[in-house]
């Protein structure tokens, strides 16, 4: 083990595009404590091969003093990447070795066990809805490399071990070795930056008329994320209410082409990749987070990190009916259910939602509660920094 005074711990992530494991890192980078633990990030791919316009968070992790470092890799399981990497690990001998995302998660165990990483642990950031078949194959024969394992939400320990336990000591002494350690939100400065929103800017920046509903969501621009179904719920929805999808992806011009053959392209804005998502939601009326049963029966799980953010921005919020979704939006209690793959129940939940607005106001304020009360980024630090120090004495 590193014999330094701090434990070195080195963050291994497919690259820092703006997507929700990265904000994962940046947020545990942010909280992890600094006088205990060294850590760096290390990216696969090139960061040359990172588009200038495409929003990333290389800046706001160096910015805290963190190092980030990239093999330059570019495609994906190659002998030359998998070398560069066992030369890394090797050479810098780090206490832990942390992955992210299946790709870097796949590599990170079977070369970080190779190069004799004492402590490995992979964070589980999505569901096997959201990879190929070949993906999560690798992905899931591969895990039992870690020495632990993280889901960053109840619903995605559960698809991969059929339970969900947050982090304890005590868990951990029962031999058990995955874990949820929910993703939250980092409270203080992201109330500071929706406080400080000019919201009538935000919405005339997004060309929204005055006295007009604006319904917002967040998320990649894939089929299982059940943006379809939002669009068409515009046809049962009044004319003064508009809808702005956050996020890119394949579905992009599908959803242009639903929204231009119903008649909506004029009340639905494409906004892309962000990086003010506290300022566009202190701008909204309603945030919607659908998502769709897929053929095979698969969907998402509980939820995810935008709904979390739209709750404590205190925005009345709308979520299909999944699995676990009741965590955080209990049915009338602290938010709306629709029926997925139902864009016309999807619609009857947002109208109620701008139309009661004290039974809006009321399931806001819970919701926000429930934010503060379970999912909060300082929590996720602490959990973090706790695991560290126990693997580095674990694997001492």
């Amino acid at each position: 083990m590193n014999t330094g005074t701090r434990v070195r711990v080195v963050i291994l992530i497919n690259e820092l595009l703006r997507g929700g494991a990265q904000r994962i890192v940046l947020d545990l980078v942010k909280h992890i404590d600094p006088v205990r633990f060294e850590v760096s990030v290390l990216c696969l791919k090139d960061p040359a091969g990172i588009a200038e316009n495409e929003p990333n968070l290389l800046s706001e992790v160096e910015a805290l003093g963190i190092t980030v470092h990239s093999l330059e890799g570019g495609r994906k399981f190659t002998l030359a990447e998998g070398l560069a990497l066992y030369r890394y690990l090797r050479t810098l001998r780090p206490d832990i070795l942390h992955t992210f995302l299946p790709y870097a998660g796949t590599l990170g165990r079977v070369v970080g066990r190779l190069a004799g990483v004492r402590a490995i642990v992979s964070t589980q950031c999505n569901l096997p809805v959201a990879y190929t078949k070949r993906v999560y194959w690798l992905d899931r024969v591969t895990l039992p490399l870690a020495h632990v394992w993280l889901a960053a939400a109840e619903g995605i320990e559960y698809s991969y071990a059929g339970s969900s336990v947050p982090f304890s000591l005590n868990a951990w002494n029962t031999s058990r070795r995955h874990f949820t350690v929910v993703a939250g939100v980092d409270l203080p400065s992201f109330d500071l930056r929706v406080k400080n929103t000019d919201r009538e800017a935000i919405r005339a920046s997004l060309d929204i008329p005055e006295r007009s509903v604006l319904v917002l969501m967040i998320a990649r621009l894939v089929s299982w994320k059940g943006h379809t179904d939002l669009v068409k719920s515009l046809t049962y929805l009044p004319e003064h209410v508009y809808l702005a999808l956050v996020g890119w992806g394949p579905m992009e011009q599908e959803l242009r082409d639903i929204a231009e053959e119903s008649g909506l392209t004029a009340r639905v804005r494409f906004l892309g990749a962000r990086n003010d998502i506290p300022e566009l939601l202190a701008a909204t009326d309603v945030y919607a987070q659908t998502h769709r049963i897929m053929d095979d029966g698969s969907t998402w799980k509980g939820p995810n990190t935008s709904q979390m953010e739209a709750c404590a921005a205190r925005i009345p919020s709308v979520s299909t009916s999944v699995p676990l979704i009741e965590t955080l939006i209990e049915d009338t209690i602290t938010g709306l259910l629709a029926h997925p793959n139902d864009p016309e129940d999807i619609a009857r939940a947002i109208r109620q939602q701008f139309e009661d607005p004290v039974s809006a106001r009321a399931m806001e304020e819970k919701a926000r509660a429930r934010v503060e009360n379970r999912y909060q980024v300082s929590s996720m630090g602490k959990i973090h920094t706790e695991l560290y120090a126990m693997l580095a004495k674990y694997h001492a």
